[in-house]
């Protein structure tokens, strides 16, 4: 005849079986964020990919946004276009690229169809979902690094150098232009805004760059650097270091490990 279980061995059992589950939890957690970071590293590389693709085949790297009226860009007065719409070829997102019309801004009901839906490279696994038939398109988790005039009056860019990063608006600009070197430099952001990806609204200022944000992911901000490189700008990190990365000619030397 079999021996049941006492109430005494069954609390026990209950106990280390409680025991267990909160040891394995915060390892379950750890791991779920790890490849949320993971994933979100590999969306930034197949961006910096995407803009190094573009000025392979074009001679010159995509505009940071573009507002037209732009004769180098072939822009009518009032027509707006975000970085990503200019790289979708290179994010294979070719059937996009061949509805899109250039002739209409980002968030025009004639760019419905091409914009309809959700790019995944484009999206964070931590980020809350947004409206995939938006005008302007689903949000982007990330966007080209934006550096103007602001860095100068946050104390961030010397005076008397040209408050520019990797990208320029409404222009082309070149890789041989950032004197400061491609691994040095910034050119990609994790934001977290949701901003409609095919929209100007996907810039990511440099002063939340620099401001040493934890970043969705609570240890640092994910960025691409503008040789395609992916690195994290650590939580806390000294903001004028951090700077010095967001310039294109400022002059300044980063260390390799200054991130």
């Amino acid at each position: 005849m079999r021996r049941a279980f006492t109430l005494l061995e069954l609390i026990i059992v209950i106990a280390i079986t409680g025991v267990l589950m909160g040891l394995m939890l915060p390892a379950i957690s750890h791991a779920r964020w790890a490849a949320a970071r993971s994933k979100c590293q590999h969306n930034l590389r197949e961006q910096g990919l995407a803009v190094l693709s573009y000025e392979a085949c074009n001679g010159g790297l995509p505009p940071l946004s573009a507002a037209g009226p732009s004769r180098a860009l072939g822009l009518p007065d009032g027509v707006c276009h975000g970085m990503y719409a200019y790289v979708l070829p290179h994010l294979d997102e070719g059937a996009r690229a061949s509805q899109y019309r250039w002739d209409l801004s980002a968030d025009d009901l004639g760019n419905a169809t091409a914009i309809a839906g959700t790019i995944g490279v484009l999206r964070c696994p931590l980020a809350d979902e947004t409206n995939p038939d938006g005008a302007g398109g689903a949000g982007a988790d990330y966007g080209p690094v934006l550096v103007n005039s602001m860095m100068i009056d946050l104390g961030f860019v010397p005076a008397g150098v040209a408050p520019e990063g990797a990208l320029l608006p409404n222009e082309r600009a070149q890789l041989t232009d950032i004197a400061d070197g491609t691994s040095s430099t910034l050119l990609l952001s994790e934001s977290m805004n949701g901003s409609p990806w095919a929209t100007t609204s996907t810039t990511v200022p440099a002063r939340f760059v620099v401001a040493g944000y934890a970043g969705p992911h609570g240890s640092g901000l994910n960025v691409c650097m503008a040789d395609g490189s992916v690195r994290v700008l650590k939580a806390g990190a000294d903001p004028a270091l951090l700077a010095r990365l967001a310039t294109r000619a400022g002059g300044e030397p980063v260390s390799g490990d200054g991130d």
